[in-house]
């Protein structure tokens, strides 16, 4: 663990000569396609000391219509991928018919020596007076991982069994923002899951549970905000996702239709002078039937990050986490949180000892407002995760 943690601050900390430029950003979420447009202090100086790991050059006044790119790295690490590089390419460009529209398209990928890669491309179109907009996403990823067990027992043991998660996936959302604070959107997407490289134990974990999965599905969106970042580490107000996901068996790979409700509520809540509350709440519940490579899971790089992310899974989650956040000097800000989770059969009621509890402490280099480098230690009831990433986790 000192290894882990000299080497990401060597790593961390060796890319902090890096500036930015340009007065706006678009942040990309890595395992969403939520977009969001943040402000950045068109005061600083660019040869201020500081990484800003999304550096998207913005276009101006003097750029009309211009299209920008920016690439940048930055390593990373988690215990499901162990240490990763990631590359992130950017190009902002305006809408031919309105250049005071802004749209963007992204190229991530990422690679790690555990034989783990992601490769996603992400966009975002404003359409008409700002009101609507489309986001899109491609991604394929392959990831190996440990399978513990398909319910609560199994996966409390030890005897674990190997495989190789691959996913392909292609998805869009047509959003109507119908008020400042209020959006509806419609889904639609296609999705191929496949385990591979299955070791013996796993198969005898699986037993007759099919190891692909493809099908498409149809979503219904609803989000409500009125989340407010003020400077860093400041920050107030409440952010509501509601979702419903529809796959009728024509268009799946099952003898079933499967349906999938979830549900989030993040409140942002200022304390004393530098300090910030911040609760993540969440729930999710699919329908029986639903293949066990679509199941819930908990761990995370943003939630119960004391886990590794396949050790307990299930139909159906619960989980909440609460996170303590001092701004200690200008950009450094230290973290601490506790949160708990469980997953559970859909058919039956989650009992208490389910529910998982996560704990930890983390560090963050702030570049601006909404920019941020994170380093968390978790710990959960098996052991500790070790995460260094960018942004905050909720």
């Amino acid at each position: 663990m000192v290894r882990s943690l000299a080497l990401a601050l060597t790593l961390i900390f060796s890319t902090l000569s890096l500036s930015a430029q340009g007065p706006s950003s678009a942040i990309i979420e890595q395992d969403t396609i939520l977009y969001r447009y943040r402000p950045i202090d068109q005061t600083s100086n660019n040869s201020e000391f500081g990484l800003r790991l999304y550096d998207y050059m913005h276009l101006t006044t003097d750029e009309p219509r211009g299209v920008n790119i920016s690439l940048i790295g930055s390593p990373g690490y988690s215990v499901n991928t162990g240490w990763r590089l990631t590359l992130l390419g950017n190009m902002e460009y305006r809408a031919p018919r309105d250049w005071s529209k802004i749209n963007s398209l992204q190229i991530l990928a990422t690679a790690s020596l555990t034989g783990h890669y992601n490769i996603a491309i992400k966009g975002f179109n404003t359409l008409r007076n700002d009101r609507h907009d489309i986001l899109y996403r491609a991604q394929t990823s392959s990831t190996p991982k440990e399978l513990y067990g398909l319910d609560y027992i199994a996966q409390s043991g030890d005897n674990f069994g190997l495989y190789t998660e691959k996913i392909y996936l292609a998805e869009a959302i047509y959003r109507w923002h119908t008020t400042k604070n209020l959006s509806l959107g419609l889904g639609v997407d296609y999705r191929f899951e496949k385990a591979s490289k299955l070791d013996s134990r796993a198969l005898e974990i699986l037993g007759q549970n099919a190891t692909k999965y493809s099908g498409a599905s149809l979503s219904l969106l609803l989000d409500f905000s009125t989340h407010k970042i003020i400077d860093i580490n400041h920050q107030r107000g409440i952010k509501l996702e509601l979702g419903a996901t529809l796959s009728p068996k024509t268009l799946n790979s099952t003898s079933s239709t499967l349906y999938q409700v979830d549900a989030s509520v993040n409140v942002y809540i200022p304390l004393w002078r530098g300090a910030l509350l911040a609760s993540d709440i969440y729930a999710g519940y699919q329908s029986s039937n639903t293949p066990w490579l679509t199941y819930y899971n908990i761990g995370s790089e943003q939630r119960m990050r004391g886990y590794y992310s396949s050790r307990y899974i299930g139909p159906s989650l619960v989980g909440a986490q609460l996170e303590l956040r001092q701004r200690v000097w200008e950009g450094l800000v230290v973290a601490a949180w506790g949160g708990t989770a469980a997953t559970f059969e859909s058919k039956t009621k989650a009992s208490w000892r389910n529910f998982m509890p996560d704990y930890g402490v983390g560090i963050r280099w702030y570049t601006n407002a909404s920019q941020a480098l994170r380093i968390d230690l978790g710990f959960g009831r098996h052991g500790h995760n070790f995460v260094v990433g960018f942004s905050e986790p909720f």
